[in-house]
């Protein structure tokens, strides 16, 4: 049963969440669920998604946070995550 799983799942293609090396077949791993944390969390704080329309022509998430980091963080971050708590 397991292993049925695992064919289907390396036949199943993905935007986002699916680690790079599973759309060349292998198989699931630490490595890619990290991968896939670290894709969700960076859509969590800067409140966009792989699929924005400003991804393109080779800017992808990934890249857009990348430059800005470690000094212009401020400047990716959600800027509703920025605002105060209201009581």
């Amino acid at each position: 049963m397991l292993s049925s799983v695992c064919c289907m799942l390396t036949n199943f293609i993905t935007i986002g969440y699916a680690a790079p090396e599973y759309g060349i077949g292998n198989e699931l791993s630490t490595k890619g669920d990290v991968h896939n944390f670290g894709i969700l969390l960076l859509e969590m704080f800067t409140g966009k998604r792989l699929t924005d329309e400003g991804f393109q022509e080779g800017l992808s998430l990934h890249n857009f946070a990348k430059a800005a980091l470690p000094e212009r963080v401020i400047d990716i971050i959600d800027p509703i995550l920025l605002q105060e708590r209201v009581k």
